[in-house]
């Protein structure tokens, strides 16, 4: 965003028995002693970039910019996340930035689904909210000395998606940039061209009149329902083709959790088609959505023909096991992550398969890895398996893909599908080249493959037996073998 340091210089100090990763004061961090490391840990280096980032992008909204009270500290980290999203894109790429949103998206859900969590902002000056009804209510008081920590670092990572959503709703990505400028040049110099304290602080009232002034557009109704109503939502969506018309019928469920508001507005849903993927926008109400999708693909048989992908790109499909009357080979349900809800889709497992192999969304990939063990077959392990042997996947998804195999292995009730399947798997990825039941020196060139390995025993040992699903790993003398002499391999190679 080319914005220069707002206190002209920055230091930071490490220190021993830091009780958190980081502090941040004025132009200076305190940061633990366990966050430096030696070029030859790769572990600790995600973490820690992570970490230095967080505390750079708190210089500009947490220690420069404060919120001008507590109800107002979601707009602060909300923004202060933004900063560290658009950091992690240049640092790790885009797909790192991705699955993070989502990982932490997640990590709200699982925590909506324990207890509701508190509006981001209390309007009433009571500042208090009830989080449980009857005799024994559990009331939530917008203090910071009454906030669980794990309340408010939920709350921090829901900040951050409600301002993601909110840097969409401006239209244009560079709009919200353009936001925090305005808000950092309000706070450094006032109209009389002097030094300012009183702009350093931020309010969520100023914050909507600087986008107004930015943008021209008024998010009153988008913050009465993101911001100061509680909640989080599960959408359902499933579909059938209609041959006659050429159309998919599809059919959303929202439920939102702890029977809070339900969310209104415009869903996005990407249908990858054989001509091609097609942008649908679907409205949502409070009831079961029933709408049609126009597919703009013929189904057609017997033509080989290559289908481009969202990303332009065009690859090789096999349809073989798909239906042949119908266009549609998968769909993507709200793929930037614009709503605060936890998304599941029915599809067939030759979809899900075929979005694993080709899409290029990891969010999906991820997705459609997590989900295939519902459809333990000798397909859904070929493509587990190809994914996990393709190093141009991300490693995430492969990770995914070696848990899921350990999984179709546990269900299968096939003896030929067993735990070889991923010992010969290890084998292929980190076998000698010579002989590959000898473990190849590991020079830890190549991260994504470090990470995979890792994975790899801890997979071996989620095996259960399909019959009684005890872990294999327990009794299997070929299990307990196979490790042990990996173990003892990696352990030659150690000493070399």
């Amino acid at each position: 965003m080319n914005m220069s340091l707002p206190f002209g210089d920055y230091k930071i100090v490490f220190v021993d028995e830091l009780l958190t990763d980081y502090q941040s004061y004025a132009s200076l961090t305190t940061a633990s002693i366990n966050l430096l490391h030696s070029a030859r840990i790769i572990d600790q280096t995600l973490h820690t970039r992570r970490a230095l980032g967080m505390a750079i992008a708190s210089q500009y909204f947490g220690v420069f910019i404060v919120p001008e009270s507590y109800n107002d500290t979601w707009l602060v980290v909300g923004i202060k996340n933004i900063l560290f999203l658009l950091f992690m894109k240049k640092i790790f790429g885009n797909n790192e930035c991705r699955f993070w949103v989502y990982q932490q998206m997640m990590k709200v859900y699982q925590a909506e689904c324990d207890h509701l969590l508190p509006p981001l902002h209390l309007k009433d000056k009571s500042q208090s909210y009830p989080l449980t009804s009857g005799n024994n209510a559990q009331i939530f008081h917008m203090d910071p000395m009454l906030t669980p920590p794990h309340i408010l670092e939920l709350m921090e990572l829901k900040s951050m998606l409600v301002m993601r959503i909110v840097e969409n709703r401006l239209g244009n990505k560079e709009l919200i940039q353009n936001v925090i400028k305005k808000l950092l040049s309000l706070a450094w110099i006032n109209p009389s061209g002097e030094s300012s304290s009183i702009n350093a602080l931020l309010s969520t009232q100023d914050f909507l009149k600087t986008i107004q002034v930015v943008s021209g557009k008024d998010l009153q109704d988008f913050m009465a329902r993101y911001v100061y109503q509680p909640g989080f939502c599960t959408l359902n969506f499933s579909f059938a083709f209609n041959r006659k018309r050429n159309v998919a019928d599809v059919t959303i469920k929202q439920k939102t959790l702890h029977d809070c508001e339900k969310y209104v507005g415009q869903l996005t849903v990407l249908v990858q088609e054989l001509d091609g993927s097609f942008s649908n926008l679907l409205q949502v109400e409070k009831t079961d959505v029933l709408q049609e999708l126009n597919c703009q693909s013929k189904s057609r048989r017997n033509k080989k023909k290559k289908i481009p992908l969202f990303t332009g790109e065009e690859v090789d499909i096999d349809l073989s096991h798909s239906d042949q009357d119908s266009p549609v080979i998968w769909l993507r349900v709200d793929p930037e992550m614009l709503w605060l809800s936890k998304t599941s889709i029915e599809m067939p497992d030759y979809m899900w398969q075929a979005m694993l192999l080709h899409e290029r969304d990891v969010v999906y990939q991820h997705m459609a890895a997590e989900v295939l063990p519902n459809f333990p077959s000798q397909g859904t392990i070929t493509t587990l398996s190809t994914v996990l042997l393709d190093e141009k996947c991300y490693y995430q998804v492969r990770k995914q893909a070696l848990h899921s195999l350990a999984k179709c292995i546990s269900i299968s009730g096939d003896p030929t599908v067993n735990e070889e399947v991923l010992i010969n798997l290890y084998r292929k990825l980190y076998g000698s080249v010579d002989n590959e039941k000898f473990t190849k020196m590991n020079d830890f060139s190549d991260f994504p493959l470090y990470f995979i390995q890792q994975e790899f025993m801890r997979a071996i040992g989620q095996i259960k037996d399909h019959a009684d699903y005890t872990h294999r790993a327990l009794y299997s003398s070929s299990i307990n073998s196979s490790i042990i002499t990996i173990i003892r391999e990696m352990s030659m190679m150690i000493v070399r």
